[in-house]
């Protein structure tokens, strides 16, 4: 990843100490300040009520608010993206020379700092240096030729960090592509906790669709302003599809690296309420409240259930774990595909010597227990408590339903029923935790001293 969010975070950390609390106000902040850029931006192309609309999608849609408490690179990645189109805004409909001279410069450093802080700020940069292209005269070559190579020079800066996550990177699998893509449109207007109320899921998506058709009408009838912000839009996402399909190594269409366009989304879909309408204003307006009310429901299941919709489950283990004392506790998984999402966290939190088996073929994490042997029994029994802990990894619609109808009991197990069943072990608690890696947490406390 590139270094600018960690090199902000490090200051921010300098004034405000380094806590999760202050690192994710960070992120917070920098969302806040996104939607203040957007909402400049709206208001200077479209007018006040775009202004109101694009600020007010953007501020309850709950990808951007679950992306803004993240301590990662996307909140800042959002500011970066909203200072660029505000600056291209002034580009378009500021008179004053000087104004423009200065928002040139002003949208080169927002490039530049997008660029640097996320590899797919390139991504946002070719899609705004097309859209200009398209849409300015001959008399902005000469500068726009001029952005462009200061963008192409800032990017080779970015060889040694491109390298780096190569190295480190998985790759993607042929038959997991195309469900990403399909994914990635549906996360720009609709988010996994909607799935916990399927009217606002559906309310989401026609209302999106129906306001995606009235800007491409409008776009249609001549409205240049809109039409760059659309080629923007839709030139960034062509070739992060295209990438989903060539390039190898990574997985281009994730949804996060898609934070570029959420910004964008919220204008152009905000847009046609604002803008004469070619059917008249009030199907317009009644179609941006239907998807402002569903991008509030979706942000209000997150603030209900939070956790259900983190990416694992490991701060509420690691709190049993102090709740029992983990000087003399011992984690152990049953082997799964979401083993690591427990046994990382666990690991930075309380190090590497806390104990952490694994029971199942092939452990990828831990220390491997064969339920087989003998001696297991004895290399348990230093442990005054045991957590057995089963995850699997959940899809949307699956932590939607278990919000709707209750937590789903998972498949028994045989290794979890050995380890639960032992005679010197008494089952202290047991519980679910839903979460896109769910957790089966069983407690077993020594009854007695072997």
């Amino acid at each position: 990843m590139p270094p600018l969010s960690y090199w902000l975070g490090w200051a921010w950390a300098q004034l405000f100490g380094l806590t999760e609390t202050s690192m994710r106000w960070f992120g917070t902040v920098c969302t806040g300040l996104a939607v203040a850029f957007l909402f400049r931006a709206a208001h200077r192309l479209f007018g006040l009520r775009a202004a109101i609309l694009a600020g007010a999608f953007m501020a309850l849609s709950p990808n951007v608010c679950a992306t803004a408490v993240e301590i990662r690179a996307y909140p800042l990645f959002l500011l970066t993206t909203a200072g660029a189109i505000d600056a291209l805004s002034i580009l378009v409909v500021e008179p004053s020379a000087a104004a423009r001279a200065a928002a040139w410069i002003g949208l080169g450093l927002w490039l530049v700092a997008g660029i640097y802080t996320h590899f797919f700020g390139l991504i946002l940069a070719g899609g705004i240096l097309t859209g200009l292209a398209i849409f300015l005269g001959r008399s902005s070559l000469k500068r726009l030729a001029a952005l462009a190579a200061v963008v192409a020079v800032a990017a080779l800066g970015l060889r040694p960090f491109v390298r780096a996550s190569i190295a480190v990177s998985t790759g993607a699998t042929e038959t997991h592509r195309l469900h990403e893509v399909a994914q990635l449109f549906f996360r720009l207007v609709a988010h996994p906790t909607m799935n916990a109320v399927p009217l606002a899921m559906a309310g989401a998506l026609l209302a999106a669709i129906a306001l995606a058709a009235y800007a491409a009408r409008l776009v249609a009838m001549k409205h240049r302003t809109l039409g760059l912000l659309v080629i923007v839009l839709v030139t960034g996402l062509a070739v992060t599809v295209a990438g989903a399909f060539v390039a190898r190594g990574f997985s281009a269409a994730k949804t996060s690296y898609a934070t570029w366009a959420l910004p964008l989304v919220s204008l152009i879909l905000a847009a046609p309420a604002a803008l004469r309408s070619p059917r008249g204003g009030i199907l317009p307006v009644a179609f941006a409240s239907i998807f402002l009310a569903a991008q509030a429901l979706g942000t209000l299941q997150l603030w209900r259930h939070g956790e259900y919709f983190a990416h694992g489950p490991a701060d509420r283990i690691a709190r049993i774990v102090d709740e029992v004392g983990p000087r003399d506790t011992a984690v152990i998984h049953i082997a799964s595909p979401a083993n690591a999402f427990v046994y990382f966290p666990l690991r930075y939190v309380y190090g590497p010597d806390f104990p952490q088996f694994v029971v199942g073929p092939e452990p990828s994490v831990g220390q491997p227990l064969e339920l087989a042997s003998s001696s297991w029994r004895d290399r348990l029994s230093p442990f005054r408590h045991l957590l057995v802990v089963r995850a699997k990894l959940q899809s949307g619609a699956e932590i939607g339903d278990q919000i709707r109808h209750g937590d789903r009991a998972f498949a028994a197990d045989a290794n979890a029923n050995v380890l639960s069943s032992m005679p010197l072990w008494r089952v202290r608690s047991h519980q679910e935790m839903v979460a896109f890696v769910a957790a089966d947490v069983t407690v077993l406390e020594r009854s007695s001293v072997p």
